[in-house]
């Protein structure tokens, strides 16, 4: 699954610490409904130029995984290989179901057409999340729909991608109470070079004034699954611990996620 949307980077007038506060010197760099149908013309190009499948493999040729944590069945205390409930078959990296689909993007990112500005800030974070391991401070540049609230409507401020020094997460919103919350019902992660997609998250719950859960799927440079599991976000938007982890990962993604505040 390979997709592509705009790589550019807008320049923004301002910046913003991580509570995301917008100094009043901001300005709408641009109209939402232009930045987001760009985005689904570069979803639509994308289907156009993917590659072929793959020729199967024969039935009688063994399934081949570069993934280091597949190199050995799982063991059941009898010594017989044992089912799992993960996204892996039988402890293997195999070619996965996705969390998320190219109509599920393009859906999203019609949803935020014409709701408002699209603002791009670059947001600067002093301390070090639990699960980030590089240099503090750190930056990375966000867009979002923005439209300052009014006597009788409550401001618009819903973040849409967030651009880091390697990737670009793409959040997505399902519906327009989601998306009127600044709460994605996931994201999808990519190359913003290529548009090969790196990871998915999606969220599986809201934990009453906590934050919320969400399941992670990390791939490989051939599009195999090499990591698995569920996280719990905070309501400061970062990532506070994993459970049921399944193989190996490489890249730390969603040690920053939006919950909304």
């Amino acid at each position: 699954m390979s997709l592509s949307f705009p790589v550019g980077r807008v320049k923004s007038d301002g910046s913003s610490h991580r509570n995301l506060q917008i100094p009043a010197n901001h300005r709408l760099i641009y109209s939402g409904r232009l930045c987001l149908l760009i985005c689904v013309a570069f979803v639509t190009s994308c289907k156009a130029s993917a590659p072929p499948p793959q020729r199967e493999a024969a039935a009688d040729q063994p399934a081949v995984s570069s993934s280091p944590a597949a190199t050995q069945p799982t063991q059941s205390k009898g010594g017989q290989g044992e089912a799992k409930s993960s996204p892996f078959q039988d402890g293997l990296s195999q070619t996965p179901t996705h969390l998320w689909t190219e109509s599920d993007v393009d859906a999203s990112v019609k949803r935020m057409a014409g709701m408002g500005g699209v603002l791009t800030r670059r947001v600067t974070v002093q301390m070090a999340p639990p699960f980030y391991k590089g240099a503090i401070p750190f930056s990375y540049t966000e867009n979002a729909i923005f439209e300052p609230g009014s006597m009788g409507s409550p401001e618009i401020n819903i973040p849409i991608y967030q651009d880091y020094q390697d990737w670009r997460t793409i959040l997505i919103y399902k519906d327009s109470m989601s998306s009127l919350e600044g709460l994605p019902d996931g994201a999808l992660t990519v190359d913003p070079q290529t548009g090969r997609v790196l990871a998915e998250a999606k969220r599986t719950a809201i934990v009453s004034g906590k934050g919320i859960e969400i399941e992670e799927r990390h791939y490989g440079q051939m599009g195999e699954l090499v990591f698995s599991c569920k996280s719990f976000v905070s309501f400061m938007g970062w990532k506070e611990r994993e459970s049921a982890a399944v193989g190996q990962k490489v890249t730390e993604y969603y040690a920053i996620f939006p919950t909304g505040t």
